[in-house]
C-alpha cells in the first residue's frame, strides 16, 4: 500500500516537475513568451495563466513541434546548471513566498485555488528574476561557443512558459487548477503530506479525481 502511495506520487507530480527542471536546461531554445503571442495568436497582449488566449498558446506551441524536440534532446539536458546557487535560490524563494500556501495546492476550491495562484504569481516573479540574474553572470563567464551559454540565456524566457502552464513533456500529469512550483528540496518535503491531504479528501463526485487522473498518468509513463 505505501508502495503504491508514493509510486503514485512520484508519476503524477515529481515526474512532470523533473520533466520540468529538464526542460529548463534543456539545449532546445524557446521563443519568448511575448514573441510567441505575436506570432500564433496575432496580438500584443500577453495572456494570464489559465485564461483562454493561454490555453491556445499553449497548444499552438505544442503543435510547433517544441515538445517532440524537447523529448529528443531529453539526454542533453545540462543538469549540473541547476545545482549551487540556482538550486539555493529557488529553495530560498519558495521558503519565502509560496511554502505556507502549499496545503492549498490541488484545492478545487474557487477561493482557494485564487489565494494559492496569487502566491504562486508572485513565487514565479521572483523566481524570473533571480534566474536572470544568475544565469546573465553564468553566461558572462562563458566562452562564446560553450555550448552551455545559450541554455543559461534562455533559462529566464523558460521560466515565463513554466509560468504559463507549458507541459515540455508528452507524458500525462494531474490536470489541477492549481500549478506547482519549481522542484526543489524543500518543495519535495512539502509535496507528500500535501498529496497525502487532497488524496483523502477528494470526493469521488468532484471533477479531480485522484485516481483516475494517475492510473492515466501511469498509462502515458
Amino acid at each position: 500500500m505505501l508502495t503504491t502511495f508514493y509510486y503514485q506520487l512520484f508519476v503524477a507530480v515529481f515526474k512532470p516537475m523533473l520533466n520540468a527542471l529538464m526542460f529548463l536546461v534543456s539545449p532546445v531554445i524557446m521563443p519568448s513568451v511575448a514573441d510567441a503571442t505575436k506570432t500564433y495568436l496575432k496580438r500584443n497582449d500577453v495572456p494570464e495563466p489559465g485564461s483562454g488566449g493561454c490555453k491556445d498558446l499553449l497548444e499552438m506551441i505544442s503543435k510547433a513541434g517544441y515538445v517532440k524536440l524537447i523529448a529528443q534532446k531529453k539526454a542533453d539536458a545540462k543538469l549540473r546548471i541547476l545545482e549551487g546557487d540556482i538550486m539555493l535560490q529557488l529553495d530560498t524563494i519558495f521558503s519565502n513566498r509560496l511554502s505556507r500556501f502549499m496545503e492549498l495546492y490541488g484545492s478545487s476550491e474557487v477561493v482557494e485555488a485564487t489565494k494559492y495562484g496569487i502566491a504562486l504569481n508572485g513565487y514565479w516573479a521572483n523566481v524570473r528574476d533571480e534566474i536572470t540574474r544568475i544565469t546573465a553572470e553564468m553566461a558572462a563567464n562563458c566562452q562564446s561557443d560553450d555550448i552551455l551559454k545559450p541554455i543559461l540565456e534562455n533559462m529566464a524566457i523558460k521560466i515565463g512558459w513554466l509560468r504559463l502552464g507549458f507541459n515540455p513533456s508528452k507524458e500525462g500529469r494531474l490536470n489541477v487548477q492549481t500549478l506547482p512550483p519549481l522542484l526543489t528540496p524543500f518543495v519535495f518535503s512539502s509535496l507528500v503530506p500535501v498529496w497525502n491531504t487532497i488524496g483523502m479528501k477528494k470526493p469521488v463526485n468532484e471533477q479531480m479525481f485522484f485516481g483516475d487522473t494517475v492510473a492515466e498518468a501511469s498509462r502515458s509513463n
